[in-house]
């Protein structure tokens, strides 16, 4: 099971469960033991994969040996989990000679997941597999600076957190820089773009430690976390190779996700959509879409407001391709009109604007299985959805494309 090692200066007494701070999407929880499948087929033999994971789920004895650093003596170092987005603390030791132990048996599940939370300034956490074996922790006091090793997943996490770690400190320096009076306004925005890009590479990188490792718990993991941004068909080729897991709650989610992703990719006919006008009349995304003219529809939220280094690309290629047939719109998953036209103040986009009614963002975003916003759904002038997620060159191109189809048809 993934748990955290959490550090605080708190005394022996402070063992209250604290409210956790999520990060990112929950994953489920994996499947208990001994749960039946009912089946008309004749029971097969267990195959080695099975009997390995049925190996995995009994209780094997642990041993966590820590080093605590820059920690005093007498300082509380507790191991706790995540339970209903809580943070719970399960066992606690006691800095003893700048060192601490930790001794148990495993829990009956295989490795399971957990979130890195945060319970006030002084508290720090450090997140591991706890699996069978020694597991060497090194706490030094200080955020992302903690090394847990040992055991066969744990050697293997330690790579990514190291790396993963090392985007995070830049990407802090960067919106430090951001939020700094000091900073001229030529150097905010500097330093947004080089923040906004680091982002990125720290969610290229899950995703690409992840196809590095489909053969092991750490993979699941950071699949578990992550699978929202893959590709559609790399997530295909990943489930494939983690198939002997398939009978992992975690796997499950992310099968059950693919399946209705599929749904919504290039080539299919469009998900309708309920949306109301700024003026709050009742709508259609079929109404706007499929009408024998290809759309771009740009979806966005006003507490993400949409910048201008995003939207006067979009006004370019609307003064392009609007004489040529292609219709744009804006879809903004907020229901607060006032919200909105504050945003539309300082874009000021010239084509038309939705939004949805109260409480129905999240199912937009299932809808059409969407990560983060903005984002770009293109339709083709049946209503097909023709692409998804492009951006700057390859946008352009796609909607070069679409206009010859559709002239091809006419």
């Amino acid at each position: 099971m993934l748990l955290t090692l959490v550090m605080t200066a708190a005394t022996a007494q402070s063992n209250h469960t604290a409210k956790a701070r999520p990060a990112g999407k929950p994953a489920a929880q994996v499947q208990k033991k001994g749960t039946a499948v009912k089946t008309n087929a004749k029971p097969v033999a267990k195959t080695k994969a099975a009997a390995a994971m049925q190996n995995a789920m009994k209780p094997q004895p642990y041993t966590i040996l820590g080093k605590a650093i820059n920690i005093k003596d007498g300082q509380k170092v507790y191991l706790a989990t995540i339970e209903n987005h809580r943070q719970k603390r399960v066992d606690s030791a006691t800095v003893r000679n700048g060192a601490f132990t930790f001794k148990g048996k495993t829990p009956p599940v295989p490795l399971s997941r957990f979130l890195v939370t945060g319970m006030g300034y002084n508290t720090v956490n450090a997140d591991f597999f706890l699996e069978p074996g020694t597991i060497r922790a090194s706490l030094t006091g200080g955020k992302r600076a903690d090394h847990i090793t040992g055991t066969r997943h744990n050697n293997i996490y330690v790579h990514y957190k190291d790396t993963s770690n090392l985007i995070v400190s830049q990407m802090v320096e960067q919106y430090t820089l951001m939020g700094s009076s000091s900073s001229t306004p030529d150097q905010k925005n500097a330093a947004r773009l080089r923040g906004d890009s680091l982002k990125q590479r720290y969610t290229e990188y899950a995703c690409e430690f992840t196809r590095r490792n489909t053969d092991n718990m750490v993979g699941i993991f950071l699949l578990s976390e992550y699978y929202r941004q893959f590709p559609i068909d790399d997530l295909k080729v990943i489930l494939n190779r983690m198939k002997k897991y398939k009978s992992l709650a975690l796997i499950k989610t992310v099968q059950k996700y693919y399946d209705n992703a599929v749904k919504t990719q290039p080539g299919h006919m469009l998900v309708d959509l309920d949306m109301l006008t700024l003026e709050d009349e009742a709508s259609k995304l079929s109404q706007t879409a499929g009408q024998g003219q290809p759309l771009l529809l740009y979806l966005w939220s006003g507490s993400i407001p949409a910048s201008s280094s995003e939207v006067i690309p979009l006004k370019r290629l609307k003064r392009n391709y609007g004489q040529r047939g292609v219709q744009f719109a804006s879809l903004c998953l907020d229901a607060d009109t006032a919200i909105i036209n504050k945003s539309l103040r300082r874009t000021n986009p010239d084509w038309p604007q939705f939004k949805v009614a109260e409480g129905q963002q999240q199912h937009v975003m299932n809808a059409y299985n969407l990560s983060d916003l903005p984002y770009i759904i293109l339709f083709d002038a049946q209503g097909r959805i023709a692409a998804r997620g492009l951006r700057r060159n390859a946008l352009e191109e796609k909607l070069k494309t679409l206009i010859s189809q559709t002239n091809e048809t006419d």
